[in-house]
């Protein structure tokens, strides 16, 4: 039904702009020469842009390249910024940190969520791994 109405409404769209278009009755009288075909071109370029819309909401959207991994380091490698703790953090404070960290994401506490979601979950969970290893004294 979503795909009928998307493809009604970009048809809608075209036909009002081409009845605008050719209709005598304008907002600027088309004997204003440029003045007058300016809201007439005005008016069709809104109803392509909003068949364009409608088709695109039909076929999914705009199809979207995944980023590529470019190998810098991001906020997510630096394993303070995992931990949630300031450069200057002692091991106490580290291992503090760590406990509290994987008791949000270890896969026993997210074992009833959806595969998803575990699978987000085992992957925190690993950084907070690797960023305590990095750290602990």
């Amino acid at each position: 039904m979503l795909k009928d109405a998307a493809i009604r409404r970009a048809a809608v769209w075209l036909v009002a702009g081409l009845a605008y278009l050719l209709w005598p009755l304008d907002l600027v009288p088309d004997w204003a020469v440029l003045v007058g075909w300016v809201d007439d071109a005005f008016v069709v370029f809104v109803a392509a842009y909003m068949a364009y819309q409608a088709y695109q909401d039909r076929m999914g959207g705009p199809r979207r390249a995944k980023p590529v991994d470019d190998g810098t380091q991001s906020e997510d490698d630096d394993p303070y910024h995992v931990l949630g703790v300031k450069s200057s953090a002692g091991a106490e404070e580290i291992k503090d940190a760590y406990r509290r960290r994987m008791a949000e994401y270890h896969p026993d506490k997210v074992a009833h969520l959806g595969p998803d979601l575990r699978a987000l979950a085992d992957k925190k969970a690993k950084a907070i791994q690797r960023a305590y290893e990095q750290l602990k004294p």
